[in-house]
């Protein structure tokens, strides 16, 4: 195959004719946009081709320094086609290779160095607030903030804020004043939409209610529907969680349930045909309340309330039960009040290589604490008695003495 090469006279290199390497890389015209003569040479070879078309009869050119001014004179006035195309071609993918380059945006005198995320933001081409992409993500942040239990104030958090930014800096994150007066109520409004043609599908809905004080000592009322659809499908929806400062009372509560429930089921108080069904806890007021709604609404027990309440009360006749339970709640409490204890505990399960049980305590208001201390301190028993019998203050005897008591009755529990 012909090809071009410079071959520099204090060199004196024979080539054979079967060799085809280059000895002086070609440098390229000046408006061609090589930065060196290494690109140069990788085009020539990558249209060796062509070259051998312009160049039928390629002969050594000789040249005393390393550069190729002659060499580009020469091809200039003798060989002006494959000049001009090669010319043409050379600043179309040269143009091209600029249009792909991001914008140099740093400061001036910061040349090769890396500049703050603040700085590419401030030059990034924002969504513009009524875009379609900025419309999805907002709907998808109200979402993420309503399912997850978010606090608004998450959109002005530094670290939030920087994250969606290198997720996708031409998103600007909606102002709390906007998430909470614009954002949430419109998607609250199109879910209610939504919920209540799905109630008024149905001739039958089932009421779920209780009462509960927040730790701000607030009280509230939690109203929830349940319905099954025509697929055999059961759907839960959360009404309200109505606030109630007001008295307890059974024309209070009876008063709150049936607007609560009016507000998504329009009909639910006068139209008979849709029938309410209202389930509650065993409370001598809720009781009261439930006599006083309207004649579609039919109140029920709750079963596993009512089943906690027989459990309860047979407890209370059980006196073995009783001590066992007693014994149980001293040991917890010894070792929730005892922060060395409580350490002791750990590293004595880890000695003895027995599970990392932790011991629980009863709640009146969760039905099954009872049982889960009951089986926490039968499973921990060892590890208890020998913790605390390696603790040789007088008090701690007593403990002892119940600890010995839980693993005598564990057996029988």
């Amino acid at each position: 195959m012909p090809m071009i090469e410079i071959v520099p006279k204090e060199a004196k290199v024979k080539e054979s004719k079967n060799e085809k390497n280059y000895n002086v890389i070609l440098k390229d015209v000046q408006k061609s946009g090589c930065s060196s003569q290494a690109d140069l040479l990788r085009w020539v070879k990558e249209h060796v081709d062509e070259v051998n078309r312009w160049f039928p009869n390629p002969k050594p050119v000789l040249a005393d320094y390393g550069n190729t001014t002659n060499l580009k004179k020469h091809i200039q006035h003798h060989h002006k086609e494959a000049y001009q195309e090669t010319t043409k071609r050379l600043e179309e993918t040269v143009t091209a290779s600029k249009r792909k380059q991001p914008e140099d945006i740093s400061e001036p005198g910061t040349k090769g160095k890396q500049i703050k995320m603040e700085q590419f933001v401030s030059h990034v081409n924002r969504w513009a607030a009524n875009d379609h992409r900025t419309l999805a993500a907002d709907r998808k942040l109200t979402e993420m903030i309503c399912l997850d239990m978010q606090p608004m104030s998450m959109v002005e958090d530094t670290g939030f804020k920087t994250f969606v930014d290198t997720l996708q800096p031409s998103y600007s994150l909606p102002t709390r004043k906007h998430l909470r007066w614009n954002l949430i109520p419109k998607l609250y409004n199109e879910i209610k939409a939504n919920i209540k043609q799905q109630l008024e599908m149905v001739e039958i809905v089932s009421i779920t209610t209780d009462h509960w004080t927040s730790r701000a000592n607030d009280a509230y009322m939690s109203v929830t529907a349940h319905i099954l659809t025509e697929d055999f499908e059961l759907k839960d929806f959360c009404l309200d969680v109505a606030y109630m400062p007001q008295s307890h009372n059974a024309e209070n509560i009876s008063r709150a349930l049936v607007d609560s429930v009016k507000s998504w089921i329009p009909g639910a108080g006068t139209n008979k045909e849709v029938k309410i069904y209202v389930v509650s806890d065993n409370a001598a007021n809720i009781q009261a309340a439930c006599r006083l709604l309207p004649d579609n609404y039919r109140a029920l027990n709750c079963f596993a309330h009512t089943l906690q309440l027989v459990i309860k009360d047979g407890l209370k006749e059980f006196t073995g039960a009783q001590n066992v339970i007693s014994k149980c709640q001293n040991i917890v409490n010894h070792f929730h009040h005892s922060a060395k204890s409580t350490h002791m505990l750990k590293g004595m399960q880890k000695t003895m290589q027995m599970p990392d049980h932790k011991l629980k305590s009863q709640c009146e208001t969760r039905w099954n604490s009872t049982f889960q201390m009951i089986d926490g301190g039968a499973k921990t028993c060892i590890e208890c008695h020998s913790c605390i019998y390696n603790e040789s203050q007088q008090p701690f005897r007593t403990r002892m003495e119940d600890c010995r008591g839980v693993c005598a009755s564990s057996s029988s529990i």
